[in-house]
Order: structure tokens, then C-alpha cells, then sequence
């Protein structure tokens, strides 16, 4: 049973690393979905995302923009009440 801080690494590619509780996520800690290149950073409860957190997407953004300058850039917050 998963306890206390540690990391798990699956065998997709994804990582957690952070605080565990009964076997779950559960506490602070970081996920990086390596198929979906997101990341999760803050509190988990009862393994999923619960509170304060920071949700990041690093997939492109596809049309417009000048592509001699790079990949375009989007800042979004969302908030959920």
C-alpha cells in the first residue's frame, strides 16, 4: 500500500510524483500525462485533481501567426465554482 511521498511511473510514459494516501493520490503532487503532454500541479484527493491547482496543455496551437517566429502561444485560467 502507497503511503507518504513517492513517484510512479507508468508504463505509457506518464509520471505522479507527489503525496499518497491508502494507496491513492492523494495530498500535493505533480502528474505529467506524456500521451496527452499535459501536467497537473497541486491537491489530489482520493486520486483525482481537488483544490488548488495548476492544469498546463503544451500542444501547439495550429493557424494564424508568423511560423518564422515559432510555435503559437495561448494563456487560458479557468475556474470552476
Amino acid at each position: 500500500m502507497k503511503k507518504g511521498k513517492g513517484t510512479m511511473s507508468y508504463a505509457n510514459g506518464d509520471v505522479y510524483e507527489g503525496e499518497w494516501a491508502e494507496d491513492v493520490k492523494s495530498g500535493f503532487g505533480r502528474m505529467s500525462w506524456n500521451s496527452s503532454q499535459e501536467e497537473y500541479l497541486g491537491q489530489w484527493l482520493r486520486n483525482l485533481p481537488n483544490g488548488v491547482g495548476t492544469h498546463t496543455w503544451f500542444q501547439q496551437i495550429s493557424g494564424g501567426g508568423d511560423p518564422s517566429t515559432g510555435p503559437n502561444h495561448a494563456l487560458v485560467l479557468m475556474c470552476n465554482r
